[in-house]
């Protein structure tokens, strides 16, 4: 079991004005923060303290797709999001980038991140629905860690958008190497 940190409360209160300034700065379906507000954050945290160091997680549902064919958009996929969503906002900050994608923003070393996307995936698979009982979702992660790896919030996405699609390719492709 990882010991999730607490984000700083400044960083909570910030994220809340930056959703009740700014409509587009909040995801009305997952009530989580937008791809919009994460751009901002970031570049605010990294305004006020620049020595800030964190790890970036880039989570995407596997086979959603399924989900609204088999049982709709409306409302259930969008219940499964906003759950989703709900989940990982225990982890750190968390977005919605789009669809079935979501970022979060953990404010650890690159030590304390390195078991997050386990625990990011196991999150996920032990959500259950009274709804769908036989419903069983998985997801993929990538990672990556400020300032070790990356200095802009750019090349971070990219990076661990990178990961999860190598991730992706080694559970398609057990016996290709990606490297």
């Amino acid at each position: 079991m990882i010991n999730r940190p607490m984000y700083r409360p400044r960083l909570w209160f910030r994220l809340r004005r930056l959703f009740s300034d700014e409509p587009s700065n909040y995801d009305w379906v997952t009530q989580v923060g937008s791809l919009r507000s994460m751009y901002t954050l970031f570049d605010q945290c990294l305004t006020e303290a620049p020595d800030t160091q964190f790890i970036f997680c880039c989570v995407d549902l596997n086979n959603f797709r399924s989900v609204n064919n088999t049982y709709g958009p409306e409302p259930f996929g969008n219940k499964v999001l906003r759950e989703v969503a709900l989940r990982l906002a225990k982890f750190g900050a968390t977005f919605r980038m789009g669809g079935n994608r979501f970022g979060i923003l953990l404010p650890v070393t690159a030590e304390q991140g390195q078991d997050y996307p386990f625990a990011i995936r196991k999150t996920i698979e032990d959500l259950r629905w009274a709804d769908a009982p036989s419903l069983r979702l998985s997801c993929r992660v990538g990672s990556a860690h400020y300032p070790t790896e990356c200095r802009t919030l750019d090349d971070i996405i990219r990076l661990s958008d990178d990961r999860l699609y190598a991730e992706w390719l080694e559970r398609k492709h057990p016996n290709t190497s990606t490297a």
